[in-house]
This record gives C-alpha cells, sequence and structure tokens, in this order.
C-alpha cells in the first residue's frame, strides 16, 4: 500500500483473502480483501485477473453456502478464460459450476462437467486437482445412490492426498468414504469420519457452512443406525488412526 504499486497490491489482497477464506469465522474479512483486489484488477483492465479474483469468490461464496451467488461469478470466470483460451482456468471453473450443480441437484451436468475437468488435469499432471476431481465424481455418484461407484473413485483420490500430505483433502476424502460406507458399514463409516475429524482439528479447518448440513445428515444417520456407545466408540478409535496408514484404504 505504501509503495503504491497497484498490481503487487492487488496480488497481495487476493491471496490473503484466500488464506483468511480457509480459516474459521473468516469469510467476511477474506470477501472483503478479495473484492479489493477485483476492484484494483478492474482499474487496471487486466481480464486474466479479474476472473482468477471472480473464481476465488465463487469459491468464497460456496464455501458459505451462497451457491446462485457462486455460480454467476463461476460463469464470469468462465466467459472470461474461454475468451482468453485459458484451458487451465476453465477446468477450474467447470469444476466450480459443476460443484453448484452438485448441490441443486443436476447430476448429469455435474458429472459431465467433472469429467471434462478430470481429462485437462490428468493430461497436465497436477496430481492436487486430479484428486479433487475423483472426489467430485464420487460425491456425485453417491448423490447418485451409487456407493459401489463412489468407494473407488474416493480411494484413489486418497491415495493421491496422501502421497501429497494434504490434510485438509484427506479429511474430504473420508468424509466422501464415510458417506460411501454410511448404510452398509456404518461402523467403518463412523471411524473414517473420527479419522477425518482429528485431521480437521489439527489444521484448524471445520467443515465449510456450505457443507455442514450434508455433513451433519449424514453424522446423525450413522449415530442413529449404531447407537450412540457404539457410534462414540467407533469415532474415538477413529480418531486414533494414523493417517499414513494402509488401514485407511480398508473397506
Amino acid at each position: 500500500r505504501v509503495s503504491g504499486t497497484q498490481h503487487a497490491l492487488a496480488g497481495a489482497l487476493n491471496n490473503l483473502g484466500i488464506l483468511l477464506s480457509k480459516l474459521p469465522n473468516q469469510f467476511d474479512e477474506a470477501r472483503k480483501l478479495i473484492e479489493e483486489s477485483l476492484a484494483i484488477h478492474t482499474r487496471l483492465q487486466n481480464p486474466s485477473w479479474i476472473a482468477y479474483a471472480n473464481l476465488n469468490l465463487a469459491e468464497l461464496e460456496l464455501d458459505c453456502g451462497n451457491q446462485p451467488l457462486a455460480r454467476q461469478r463461476y460463469s464470469i470466470t468462465l466467459k472470461i478464460l474461454e475468451e482468453l483460451e485459458d484451458e487451465w482456468g476453465v477446468a477450474y471453473a467447470l469444476e466450480g459450476l459443476g460443484k453448484c450443480d452438485l448441490i441443486t441437484g443436476d447430476l448429469d451436468a455435474a458429472r459431465d462437467r467433472f469429467e471434462r475437468t478430470l481429462k485437462v488435469v490428468r493430461r497436465l499432471g497436477d496430481k492436487s486437482v486430479l484428486a479433487d476431481q475423483l472426489d467430485n465424481l464420487a460425491q456425485t455418484a453417491l448423490q447418485q445412490s451409487d456407493s459401489a461407484a463412489a468407494w473407488p473413485l474416493a480411494t484413489e483420490s486418497l491415495q493421491l492426498r496422501l502421497e501429497l500430505k494434504d490434510k485438509l483433502g484427506l479429511a474430504q476424502s473420508l468424509e466422501t468414504l464415510a458417506s460411501a460406507r454410511a448404510h452398509t458399514n456404518p461402523r467403518r463409516a463412523a471411524e473414517l469420519l473420527g479419522a477425518a475429524a482429528t485431521l480437521r482439528t489439527q489444521i484448524n479447518s471445520p467443515v465449510t457452512p456450505g457443507k455442514s448440513a450434508r455433513h451433519q445428515q449424514m453424522l446423525e444417520g450413522i449415530r442413529k443406525a449404531l447407537g450412540e456407545a457404539d457410534f462414540a466408540a467407533a469415532f474415538a478409535a477413529g480418531e486414533k488412526t494414523d493417517i499414513a496408514s494402509p488401514s485407511l484404504l480398508e473397506p
């Protein structure tokens, strides 16, 4: 701010906003910073950075549970980056729109967008984004009541995140796997949720508001299936699981 270098300032605001958006109870401050970054890039007429600021705001709104606003931001991003022929950015925007489709129940559209993104990231070789798409497709399969299809997708995602030592991603994969086992093996599902909870505590990253209702519904369903005592015991056992243990991959 002191130097007056606007492009650098916009980058700093954007990066700090992204960081804050991953911490609990910081969404409003994160939004303020990224919106200031967007305003600077708009004045500088930098279309690529305008697109990516909108992308970051879309992610934030989705985490807050504001799906319509997130979709609007993702659509702006997609339009700009398609015009710029930014294949990587287009893939990110498609993923975001797919997550919006997943929320609204348009599962065919969601799967199509995730598969298009998956094709790009497999070719470009980004393991982190690849893990995200596999998890997205697993969640799509779960909403289609196809846990058999979801399990190998979520397991592949988990393996990649173990390799990358991505604790937040691991927690998300474990929660997806728990959802896949919620009806067929609720005890195993409770253990997986316990392991995920430990990871989230370690990195101070609770389930986002946008996902909390569905997560709570799954948790309560598993608790009801097992009974309070058995659920607590299985959850506690999961909390003690070593994330490097092959047991994480057991069905």
